[in-house]
């Protein structure tokens, strides 16, 4: 039942609840402690074309591939989940703006080399942001938010740390 309660069913990466659970947990830690941390949001780039094109199930196939490739670009530290649809969150403890951008690059990079069927490559528009003391859970979801969507607007494929 835990596992089920967890876990997103599609992907088996950290569900919506679990994610804001850990970000909850994360916030405190960082006002307790000082400890810095910085979130990643990711959405893949055009997933509705796929969906539309070749249907949901295919795009089921997709998204349970990206969650692979994830889980294998991420450390060990880091806590990765599904946000909702074709956005991806990931939690990066201990981590300053250079942390987020080399694993935000790692990301991308093993996106590009990984040849999705059917479609062949696909691409990402990542937001990122590391926590201030002045933060709170929603505000630095919302500067991830923010810069996510600075990346779409640069034409997709993009980072942007806010």
């Amino acid at each position: 039942m835990e596992k089920i309660s967890i876990y997103d069913k599609l992907t088996m990466l950290y569900n919506r609840h679990k994610l804001d659970n850990e970000l909850t947990k994360e916030v405190n830690f960082a006002k307790r402690y000082g400890n810095c941390f910085g979130l990643i949001l990711i959405d893949v780039d055009n997933f509705k074309v796929i969906n539309d094109s070749l249907g949901h199930v295919f795009g089921d196939r997709v998204l349970k591939e990206f969650a692979d490739v994830l889980k294998r670009s991420i450390r060990q530290t880091d806590i990765a989940g599904r946000w909702g649809g074709d956005e991806f969150l990931i939690i990066v403890p201990k981590a300053s703006k250079e942390t987020i951008l080399h694993l935000a690059k790692t990301l991308q990079n093993h996106i590009k080399q990984h040849k999705f069927e059917k479609i062949g490559l696909l691409t990402l528009s990542i937001g990122g942001a590391v926590y201030p003391e002045s933060d709170n859970v929603d505000s630095i979801i919302q500067r991830a938010d923010k810069a996510l969507y600075g990346s779409k607007d640069k034409g997709k494929d993009n980072f942007t740390l806010e």
